[in-house]
């Protein structure tokens, strides 16, 4: 029915083991309280005494199979109920104390039986923990993964966050092409101030992670935080060793290290890969709007940007003017002094004309040696004097390719 290693195996050898004893112990006893010997060792009481330790054998093995099966149908009930919790499809609407609270054990007292509870309570709790874990991070995957827009998933990951740390404020900077860029912010003053602090420089620069803790006495300057926190931490965002960004956030309240090293070990992971695909996707997304030799907008994307500022004039009755630039003889420079003095001769054009064009007006590479400019809300004098003044500077210029002056103007048609 059952092997040697059950666990009913082993209570009835050792009831069977007591009871047999008793046939043993009863006549000990006797004799030790004075009777004699002889009257005590006869082949009836031998026989008597046996079938009273069989008789408390039975005794024994049915009490205490009873006392086992209501711990272990206790058991039982409490695994079903941490499967009916865990099998919940929507886990973000249980709370995990609750849930720990119905499935464990109550303990009461110290006895082998509250032992036991103990351990199991600890296990039920590793297991809920583990389930509660994987089903956030899931989550947590799927959510931050969906998201490519860096600063909606910034916004994102930060809420979540400070939610999840009962923080005050926070800030997430990533870290592209050498330079710190704010991302998402909650309730920070002044942000880029915050970036030459030494603890998030140093966060970014070495990979390091920091705790400040303020007492009564010391206030953080309320330019930089709208409060005067009790905690900050800072936590570095990093994907296969490569500093991604960091994340700063601020509590008028300590931290709960328990709290903050379970919530870095379900969002770490997620963070990271999920800022690595969206910084991925904005920088092939700018790929794609540029012209990879000037770095001015390309021609699908200045076409498109041109038929959004005629919607806006069309809008707003406003003004707008549409120019061509291009290269007199451009031809002939490319045959005279290369593809490649060509090429310098089309990036320092660009460079002369943007410094000339206010910040708002648009800029692309039509193709070859064309260029598109366009001027929203300037009238038709000032628009005048704005192409001779591009004009002029640009043969004014003096563009200069493997120690070759070479002559560059523009014609304009619009």
């Amino acid at each position: 029915m059952f092997g040697r290693n059950h666990v009913y195996y082993k209570i009835v050898l050792k009831i069977i083991t007591l009871g047999l004893s008793i046939t043993i112990i009863i006549p000990v006893i006797l004799i030790l309280f004075g009777f004699d010997y002889l009257e005590i060792v006869t082949v009836g009481n031998i026989v008597s005494f046996l079938l009273v330790g069989i008789l408390a054998s039975f005794l024994l093995y049915f009490v205490s199979t009873s006392i086992l099966k209501t711990v272990f149908d206790d058991i039982k009930d409490r695994i079903n109920s941490v499967k009916e919790y865990t099998e919940q499809k929507n886990f973000s609407e249980l709370d995990i104390n609750e849930v720990l609270e119905e499935c464990q054990f109550p303990i009461e007292g110290s006895d082998p039986v509250s032992d036991i509870s103990t351990e199991l309570n600890k296990f039920i709790e590793a297991m809920i923990k583990g389930m509660y874990n994987e089903y956030f991070s899931r989550e947590t995957m799927e959510a931050f993964s969906a998201e490519l827009n860096i600063t909606d998933l910034s916004d994102k990951i930060l809420s979540y966050l400070m939610s999840m740390t009962n923080s005050n404020a926070g800030l997430l900077v990533t870290k592209e092409e050498g330079a710190f860029i704010v991302r998402a912010n909650k309730y920070i003053e002044s942000p880029n101030r915050l970036l030459e602090s030494g603890i998030l420089k140093d966060c970014l620069e070495n990979q390091k992670s920091a705790t400040v803790l303020f007492d009564k006495q010391v206030h953080i300057d309320t330019t930089l935080i709208k409060f005067s926190p009790k905690s900050i931490k800072v936590e570095p965002i990093v994907y296969k060793g490569n500093t991604l960004g960091a994340i700063l956030i601020a509590s008028n309240s300590a931290y709960d290290q328990t709290m903050w090293r379970d919530t870095l070990f379900l969002l770490r992971h997620t963070m990271a890969i999920g800022l690595y695909n969206a910084i991925n996707h904005e920088r092939i997304k700018k790929i794609a709007k540029r012209d990879p030799l000037t770095n001015t907008f390309n021609r699908n994307y200045g076409m498109q940007l041109s038929e959004e500022l005629l919607q806006k004039a069309r809008d707003l009755k406003g003004d707008l003017s549409i120019l061509m630039f291009d290269i007199d003889k451009f031809k002939d420079i490319n045959d005279t002094h290369g593809h490649q003095a060509g090429d310098y001769i089309l990036k320092r054009l660009v460079d002369v004309i943007q410094n000339l064009i206010r910040k708002d007006d648009l800029m692309f590479r039509y193709g070859g040696d064309e260029f598109v400019v366009s001027f929203y809300g300037m009238n038709e004098d000032v628009l005048k004097n704005k192409v001779k003044l591009i004009q002029q500077k640009v043969k004014e210029f003096k563009f200069k390719f493997d120690n070759t002056a070479i002559k560059v103007e523009l014609s304009q048609g619009g």
